[in-house]
């Protein structure tokens, strides 16, 4: 899995996501260091560089982040959100990004009817 800023303003925000998603037994996240240099990258290039099965793409738009987990090479994504915070409450918000895309693996990982 890697956690991909789509703009710079989102960059510092998908460190701490990755480290939240890193504490989850089992789910290997791609090093924040290796992903910095792809931001603003389309999430199949980001996927594809990284041979990451996942993608979390956060953004803000107007003091609102929006994150979603993509699965791009299916097009599929499993879980959205978006979120309001003030300055101090980074830490929260990593943590309820990283709650909603944990809920979104589990999704990507059950069988889909008919398959």
């Amino acid at each position: 899995m890697a956690v991909a800023p789509v703009s710079g303003e989102a960059a510092q925000l998908a460190e701490l996501v990755s480290i939240e998603l890193a504490r989850e037994e089992g789910l290997v996240v791609v090093a924040w260091p290796v992903v910095s240099p792809l931001t603003g990258k389309p999430l199949e290039e980001i996927r594809r560089a990284l041979k990451a099965e996942t993608v979390v793409a956060l953004a803000v738009r107007g003091g609102t982040m929006t994150a979603h987990l993509f699965q791009p090479d299916l097009d599929r994504k499993a879980w959205g959100g978006s979120f309001t915070w003030e300055p101090g409450q980074e830490r929260e918000l990593a943590v309820a990004i990283a709650r909603g895309a944990r809920d979104g693996i589990a999704k990507l990982r059950r069988p889909r009817p008919g398959e």
